[in-house]
């Protein structure tokens, strides 16, 4: 269980009157993130805020046999809406998301930024199966998830130089925090080089399928691409650019129309081939379901290059979208992923 250790963090908690966040019971334990919320975070997120979770977890975890890891599906889906706080309360709040086995999730419209999405992340799922853990962490194509860095946190009026140290030291310690704790979180470099680079109002919004994959979130309510040759080719283009960890937002979609003009079928093999670079990459592009029915389907790509090096690997569906697609612009549906 998650121990809150006040010591460390209670000098990083920002200055202010705000009210503290609504955190209250809404909805059943859920099977399906996309059915439902379980808790709800609502508000400025404060000192406290990441205690009065717990003791709410405490109670929900009671109801399940056998938590984090039981023999059915059952999720405790805590659904976020908020437009910021304490950095400082967030991170301790996604430790005790994380530590304590919750999914979490936007709902279709709402708005989770600045502090609140660094908690968002700590959203975790035993998958009970060869997977293990993995992120559990829930957007809708309407909903707009913002990160931006711990800023400085002055009262109005008149301020003091030791004033502006404090805060500026305040903002430091919060952002080193969240850097030791990246890892865990599932944040990469390249998510904490983005968090980073934006300040104040100024926000990287989660907007385009290629952010999915760079801040390792899963999707809700959308349409399933059809199996298409231009969507193959569009899967193997992402496929090949991501898992290379290759800049993952130079894309442009003229870009996936200069690689579907090299994209062939190998006469040797039948395989789709494409060329970006030197040598030859093979894509084999195929569904496969997990669990029966549409929920749990994804893609497979397997990548072959000259050098015989072979990448397998395993996708939601929207990997059939073009990276640099808005997901303002994804049809709706009832799909979501595992």
């Amino acid at each position: 269980m998650y121990k809150i250790f006040g010591a460390t963090l209670i000098s990083l908690m920002t200055a202010g009157t705000a009210h503290a966040a609504t955190i209250e019971r809404v909805g059943p334990i859920q099977t399906d993130p996309a059915l439902g919320c379980s808790l709800k975070v609502s508000g400025q997120i404060q000192s406290g805020d990441a205690n009065e979770l717990l003791e709410l977890l405490q109670t929900e975890i009671a109801k399940v046999d056998n938590f984090p890891s039981p023999q059915t599906d059952s999720q405790i889906v805590l659904c976020l809406e908020s437009p910021g706080g304490s950095f400082a309360e967030a991170i301790v709040m996604a430790h005790v998301i994380y530590d304590n086995a919750v999914t979490t999730r936007v709902d279709p419209g709402a708005e989770y930024l600045s502090a609140c999405a660094v908690a968002f992340m700590g959203g975790n799922l035993d998958t009970r199966s060869g997977q293990g853990w993995k992120s559990s962490r829930y957007v809708h194509p309407t909903s707009r998830l913002g990160f931006h860095a711990p800023g400085l946190v002055l009262p109005e009026g008149q301020f003091t130089r030791d004033d502006v140290q404090r805060a500026y030291g305040i903002a430091i310690q919060a952002m080193g925090m969240i850097s030791q704790d990246a890892r865990k979180l599932r944040m990469s470099q390249d998510v904490l080089t983005r968090m980073f680079n934006h300040t104040g109002d100024d926000f990287h919004y989660v907007q385009r399928i290629d952010h999915l994959n760079a801040y390792g979130l899963q999707l809700y309510g959308y349409d399933v691409p059809p199996m298409s040759s231009a969507a193959t080719n569009t899967a193997c283009w992402n496929a090949w650019r991501w898992y290379a960890d290759l800049p993952r937002e130079t894309d442009t979609l003229s870009d996936f129309q200069a690689f579907t003009a090299s994209f062939q079928i190998s006469r040797s093999n039948g395989l789709p081939e494409f060329f970006p670079f030197d040598g030859s990459l093979f894509c084999k592009h195929q569904e496969q379901a997990f669990g029966g029915g549409n929920l749990d389907r994804v893609v497979q790509s397997e990548l072959t290059n000259f050098a015989d090096i072979r990448l397998d690997s395993y996708h939601p569906q929207w990997i059939r979208y073009p990276g640099p697609m808005p997901l303002v612009d994804i049809r709706p549906g009832n799909q979501r992923d595992f």
